[in-house]
């Protein structure tokens, strides 16, 4: 019984991890190359280099930040216990441990 839910739980956090490293599908470049294509292409790679390194930098602050636009997310360091907190839909919120 408990194989089988650990099992069964292991499958569940692996594949919210697989989902979590999707990127966008390539797209098609045209005969003349514009710079908007340029740009994409960049933001495409970017996208690949990041997921391959996990390379994500996070703010560690010690005041809420509350000039954040939505979708930032940072560390709050509230002397000595660490928050996560993030912004959206223009209220931000906190995760604590």
């Amino acid at each position: 019984m408990w194989n089988k839910l650990l099992v069964i739980l292991f499958i569940l956090l692996f594949t919210g991890t697989a989902l979590a490293l999707r990127i966008p599908r390539p797209l098609i470049l045209k005969h003349p190359i514009t710079p908007d294509q340029v740009s994409q292409l960049n933001k495409f790679l970017e996208d690949v280099w990041n997921m391959q390194y996990g390379r994500f930098e996070v703010d560690v602050v010690t005041t809420e930040k509350a000039n954040a636009n939505d979708g930032e997310l940072w560390i709050l360091n509230d002397s000595g216990t660490y928050k996560l907190q993030f912004k959206a839909g223009g209220s931000v919120h906190t995760i604590t441990p």
